[in-house]
C-alpha cells in the first residue's frame, strides 16, 4: 500500500500591507497623485491657447498593401484648443472631441479621450500620442509615428496655426 500525504504550510511575510478594495481607499498617494488612470504631463504655455487645423495627413505602409495616405485640409470650424488646467478640445471635420493632455519633458504630448468619435463611431478610451515638431507663437507641428499592431508603418502630422 502507498499512502500519499499532502502538507499545507502557510506563510506570513511582515511589513507588507494588502491592497484596498475600496476606490476611495486607492484615489492617490502619499504625494496627492493619482493612482487611477495615466500620468499626464505639464501644461506648456507656448501651446494654451486656441489653433486653427491647417492639415492633419496620415500615411500608412505596409509590404503587402504598399502605401497609402490621405491630407484632411482644415476648414474654418476646425480647431485644436488647449487650456491652461490640461483640457483639450479638438474638432475636426464633424467630429468634436474632448480630452486631457499633458506635455512630457521629452517634448512628447498625450491627448487622453474618455469617449471619443472616430470615422462616426463613437468609441471609449482612446488617445492620441505626438512628438511635438515644432512651437512658436503662431505655428505647431505635431507628429506621430510607429508600428501598428497589424503590421502597418505609420505617420501622422498635424499643421496648427494661431
Amino acid at each position: 500500500m502507498v499512502f500519499f500525504s499532502i502538507l499545507f504550510v502557510a506563510c506570513k511575510k511582515s511589513g507588507i500591507t494588502p491592497i484596498s478594495q475600496s476606490k476611495s481607499d486607492i484615489k492617490s498617494d502619499t504625494t496627492g497623485q493619482s493612482l487611477i488612470g495615466p500620468q499626464l504631463g505639464s501644461v506648456d504655455p507656448a501651446l494654451v491657447g486656441a489653433w486653427q487645423l491647417v492639415s492633419d495627413s496620415t500615411s500608412s505602409y505596409s509590404q503587402d498593401v504598399g502605401t497609402r495616405g490621405r491630407k484632411y485640409i482644415g476648414t474654418a470650424s476646425d480647431k485644436f484648443t488647449f487650456t491652461s488646467t490640461g483640457t483639450a478640445y479638438i474638432a475636426e471635420q464633424a467630429a468634436i472631441d474632448t480630452g486631457s493632455y499633458g506635455v512630457n519633458p521629452d517634448r512628447s504630448i498625450e491627448i487622453i479621450y474618455p469617449t471619443r468619435v472616430i470615422a462616426g463611431v463613437q468609441l471609449g478610451g482612446s488617445a492620441d500620442y505626438f512628438k511635438i515638431s515644432l512651437l512658436d507663437a503662431h505655428n505647431a507641428v505635431l507628429a506621430d509615428k510607429g508600428w501598428t499592431p497589424g503590421g502597418f508603418y505609420y505617420v501622422r502630422i498635424v499643421t496648427l496655426t494661431k
